[in-house]
């Protein structure tokens, strides 16, 4: 069995948050998640990523072309 090393990331958003999401986009590997919606009829846009430690220039171009 490989011993790989494997992150990703999460959004956490409270029950009581009357969070409405109309969008959410994400990789197959767990890089990055945008989430769209609003709250209290405010939009939102929100983007968390993974960057890995090689190859950060082109990892960030291909984030912004796919968004």
């Amino acid at each position: 069995m490989e011993n790989r090393k494997k992150a990703g990331i999460c959004n956490l958003i409270l029950d009581k948050t009357d969070f409405k999401p109309t969008n959410i986009k994400k990789d197959k590997d767990g890089h990055y998640i945008t989430l769209k919606g609003s709250i209290q009829q405010e939009d939102l846009t929100n983007l968390n990523m993974y960057i890995p430690n090689t190859g950060i220039p082109r990892f960030i171009k291909q984030v912004v072309r796919y968004l």
